[in-house]
């Protein structure tokens, strides 16, 4: 009985430090991503800081102004890309127009009386045989 009753914490001890061992791997790969992260920005802003501290105050308002051009570009595409698509809509009214102005101006038939059709056409054709047919 006490070897069972052992036997079943050893399980239990074994399942729980496997499942904090999976925990432990887990919080491990953060951090370790979070580490490469910011070794990454470190080495960055240290390759790009020496370069921008000594920049003029020109240099600055250059780099600003190329970003406002940049920004104002793209502005630009956007507007022109919605006068385009008015712009289509716009032609395919106009061609429902010229198509409905072009159908009026063609010729039409008209038909002013109709008459009832006339059986039989030949009087010679007879529509049951042994009747004889009346004028």
């Amino acid at each position: 009985m006490a070897l069972r009753s052992a036997a079943r914490a050893g399980v239990r001890l074994i399942v729980r430090s496997y499942a904090r061992l999976h925990k432990q791997i887990a919080k491990t790969r953060r951090s370790a991503r979070l580490i490469r992260w910011r070794i990454l920005a470190k080495t960055w802003w240290r390759r790009v800081w020496p370069r921008i501290k000594n920049w003029s105050w020109t240099a600055i308002w250059t780099a600003i102004g190329t970003c406002v051009m940049a920004l104002f570009t793209v502005g630009i595409y956007l507007v022109g890309r919605a006068q385009w698509h008015t712009f289509q809509q716009q032609l395919t009214a106009m061609q429902g127009q010229l198509d409905a102005m072009e159908a009026e101006q063609r010729p039409w038939v008209k038909i002013q009386k109709l008459e009832p059709y006339q059986w039989p056409i030949y009087p010679w054709v007879r529509a049951t045989p042994n009747v004889p047919m009346t004028p």
